[in-house]
């Protein structure tokens, strides 16, 4: 399954990625840190990843949504 990377982590990325752990997808999903509360709200319910910034979440995702 494919990595997917999330670039701008607002609310936007929030719904998305809730839709798609809800409809089934489990693969990696790795989000930027641009807005810490968000990444952190999904991190802490075991949705995503936190990546270290923009570059990273682009060098571990094999899909980038930019959000």
């Amino acid at each position: 399954m494919s990595t997917l990377g999330i670039i701008g982590t607002g609310h936007l990325a929030s719904y998305t990625t809730i839709a798609l752990r809800n409809g089934g997808y489990q693969g990696q999903i790795v989000v930027s840190p641009r807005n810490s509360q968000v990444a952190a709200d999904l991190a802490e319910k075991k949705l995503v990843t936190i990546a270290d910034n923009n570059q990273a979440v682009i060098d571990k995702a094999e899909i980038v949504l930019l959000s």
